[in-house]
């Protein structure tokens, strides 16, 4: 959940931490599939013990993220 709700940028000494387009703005695939995409890159590269296996999307507008952990 951290790593999701954080800015791209705003975390000194891991400026890289986060993600860059914080929810999308509208509702369109494109703007989902950005988003999705962003959010596993940034969980994979900080979050070593997990991969992700999918991003989906509620009708509420909220993100679930399916994990898998690491041996």
């Amino acid at each position: 959940q951290t790593i999701g709700s954080t800015v791209y940028g705003t975390v000194p000494y891991a400026r890289t931490m986060g993600v860059k387009n914080i929810l999308p703005r509208n509702n369109s695939e494109l703007a989902k599939n950005e988003y999705a995409t962003d959010l596993a890159e940034a969980i994979e590269e900080w979050e070593e013990r997990v991969s992700v296996k999918e991003v989906c999307f509620t009708e509420d507008r909220e993100t679930k993220v399916v994990i898998d952990y690491g041996e």
